[in-house]
């Protein structure tokens, strides 16, 4: 009787002991190359001087086109003061302000 339940119990045991199926085999070493794949890292080749340079240099016309029409709004658009730029304004501000701050008798 023993024998039969140790029988039982290693068929069992062999019955649910976790095994690789042939095409799952495969798929484990695939894996890990696409593991292999994600971790590599892009370079990207260096552009040429030439290239670097003449980006370089239209960004600088660019930015001094930019300088010279703010130069230009500059001179031709006549300053005005905004009215609350007027010392009596301020200054009728500032009173009010003050008499808010101050205590009440």
């Amino acid at each position: 009787m023993r024998s039969l339940r140790a029988l039982a119990a290693l068929s069992v045991a062999l019955a649910l002991w976790p095994c690789e199926a042939p095409a799952q085999g495969g798929q484990e070493k695939e894996t890990v190359g696409m593991e292999q794949r994600r971790r590599a890292q892009v370079i990207r080749p260096l552009p040429p001087p030439a290239a670097v340079e003449r980006d370089a240099d239209q960004a600088i016309e660019e930015l001094r086109a930019e300088r010279r029409l703010d130069e230009l709004i500059r001179e031709t658009v006549p300053h005005i003061k905004p009215p609350w730029a007027d010392s009596d304004v301020r200054g009728g501000i500032q009173s009010q302000n003050i008499q808010r701050a101050l205590p009440r008798r």
